[in-house]
Order: structure tokens, then sequence, then C-alpha cells
């Protein structure tokens, strides 16, 4: 039974990362906990973003994320995305 909600460690994260460096660069680890991990097989953690985002992406497993994309902050300056358990 999965009756638990994972929760972040963190209500939110904030990182910095200097534009024009190289696609894959690791950015910041979001880390989250579920009661029902060491339980059952629903407590198997992913990670994923909750809406589609060219920019950056997150290891399903460890919660890193990283640039997919060079960043240009003329193009952008800022970005904000959710991750979800």
């Amino acid at each position: 039974m999965n009756d638990n909600i994972p929760d972040f460690l963190q209500d939110s994260y904030e990182a910095e990362v200097l534009e024009n460096q190289p696609e894959f660069t690791s950015v910041l680890v979001v880390t989250a906990t579920d009661k029902d991990v060491s339980l059952n097989e629903f407590g198997a953690l992913r990670y994923q973003m909750s809406s589609a985002n060219s920019a950056f992406v997150v290891d399903v497993k460890s919660g890193l994320i990283s640039t997919r994309q060079v960043l240009d902050r003329e193009t952008q300056g800022r970005y904000e995305f959710t991750v979800c358990p």
C-alpha cells in the first residue's frame, strides 16, 4: 500500500548557473523522502519534471538536475520549474 506522500527536504530550491556552460552541467540535487520506500514495491521514489522543460533535466533516481542545453542569459535570464517525486 502507498499511503504516504513524499516530502522534499526543503520547500524550494534555488541555484545559479553561469551562461555558456556545456550541456549536462550539474546544477543541484533535490531530495525527497517517502515513508513507503522500504515498506513495499510502491515505495520506489522517482523524480520527474511536472511540465515539459527544454532547458533542464532531472535524473529520475538521484534527483540531480542538469542543464539539457547551453544557456544564454540574453535569451532567458531566469528559469522556474517544479520537480515531483
